[in-house]
């Protein structure tokens, strides 16, 4: 693999991956407030209003990961999430808040479902697999061109957070939204996804696999095992997420600031962000190093424990320690899924096992267990609900270390090819 291969993929490939992340955070991250301080609207609307969301997202993923096994490499797909991106400003500015206001909150809800299932939700893997496809065959660990999504997100949660709510431009998570699908639309037509078709043996043509062959993939036992546990393992980072910053605030004095336990979370998320940015390009040396199979095991491990510990132990200090454990957790996973992907899986197929397995399950977990979560939470306290959601992230770590299958010997890395083969039609 050469220099001029790997820094020929690695800079458009960063500013893809930094330009999405920076557009979900700026939509997204801050979305409960807005909803409430512009529209104006109840927790259960707004509640509705993630559902949707999740439920569009759902709807969208599988179809996606389809599509692209079947573009390869293309980067068509991806051009229609810029394109999505790019109109954020007047859907969600405009038309969602029109259709809120003066007809219904039913098709409003609707609208802003669809919209930020294709521009965003469903569209994250399909982000994610692209760069970590492309970038592999060009020779790049993925890591190092995934921690430009996290310095993007924190971009992204700085507009939403210390501009729009703040009054300065109501708007402006949706403008930001808007500029960074305009320049990810201009960063794709400069990539030359042409010269990204590489072959997984060199002197053959890259193949690409057909709606049909993805979608059977379902049919696969191992393709199962794997989506099991990233059931409960990816989807335990959204249900404990979806209620911690509320339990963090409790240990702040907020009769004299009442934004004290905000800021300090504010403070603590960005730290947290840091150290994702610290050990992305870190942590394929780890995985390489013990595995991707053993470096999923040891990502449900600490995330399980991590989350029984916050249950178990009351303290402000205590807390953010295990919080900041985030750090160093999600890039181990990140990193593994991918790398037991490339190990375990045939090739043509990942975006459709990344969009299934990981965001798809992902999605149907909280769905599943959200209310619950949220009734344990009134009814016995946060640490008794947070007992319980580590258990059940270490049940979901225990039946990956039995279940999940293990990596193929020998199997071979694609190796860059000299020669240009056309892109998927």
């Amino acid at each position: 693999m050469t220099t001029r291969s790997t820094s020929k993929y690695y800079f458009p490939l960063s500013a893809i991956i930094f330009l999405f992340y920076f557009a979900w955070a700026s939509t997204l991250s801050m979305a409960s407030q807005w909803l409430w301080q512009i529209l104006q609207l109840d927790s259960t609307t707004k509640g509705l209003f993630f559902t949707a969301n999740a439920i569009g997202a759902m709807l969208f993923q599988p179809i996606y990961g389809a599509i692209q096994d079947r573009l390869g490499v293309s980067k068509k797909l991806l051009l229609w999430i810029g394109l999505v991106l790019a109109l954020c400003w007047p859907v969600m500015g405009y038309v969602f808040v029109f259709l809120m206001k003066d007809v219904s909150s039913i098709v409003a809800l609707i609208v802003s479902g669809l919209f930020i299932a294709l521009g965003i939700l469903a569209a994250a893997g399909v982000v994610d697999s692209y760069c970590e496809r492309v970038g592999r065959n060009a020779g790049l660990e993925y890591g190092t061109v995934r921690v430009w999504g996290a310095v993007g997100w924190c971009l992204g949660v700085l507009i939403a957070g210390r501009f729009a709510l703040e009054g300065i431009l109501v708007n402006l998570p949706y403008i930001a939204c808007t500029v960074a699908g305009i320049l990810l639309l201009v960063v794709l037509f400069r990539l030359d996804d042409r010269g990204a078709q590489v072959a997984a043996v060199p002197g053959q043509a890259q193949q690409v696999a057909s709606m049909s062959e993805s979608i059977g993939v379902l049919k696969e036992f191992k393709f199962w095992t794997f989506a099991i546990f990233l059931f409960g393992i990816a989807g335990l980072y959204f249900l404990f997420d979806q209620q911690f910053q509320d339990y963090y605030a409790t240990f702040f004095n907020v009769a004299n600031d009442p934004a004290a336990g905000g800021k300090a979370y504010s403070y603590l998320y960005a730290s947290e962000t840091a150290i994702e940015v610290i050990c992305l390009p870190l942590v394929p040396l780890i995985v390489n190093l013990i595995g991707a199979r053993k470096s999923l095991v040891l990502a449900a491990f600490l995330m399980g424990m991590r989350v029984l510990l916050t249950g178990l132990v009351a303290d402000k200090v205590a807390l953010t320690i295990f919080f900041l454990v985030r750090g160093f957790e999600i890039p181990l996973l990140l990193v593994a899924v991918f790398k037991f992907m490339e190990g375990v899986y045939d090739p043509r197929f990942s975006s459709t096992i990344y969009l299934i397995a990981f965001q798809f399950a992902q999605q149907f977990c909280s769905i599943c267990f959200a209310g619950l979560v949220g009734h344990l939470i009134d009814t016995h306290g946060f640490q008794y609900a947070y007992i319980c959601l580590g258990i059940f992230g270490l049940v979901f770590m225990l039946w990956g270390l039995i279940m999940l299958p293990r990596p193929k010997k020998g199997r071979v890395n694609p190796q860059p090819m000299e020669s240009i083969t056309p892109a998927a039609q």
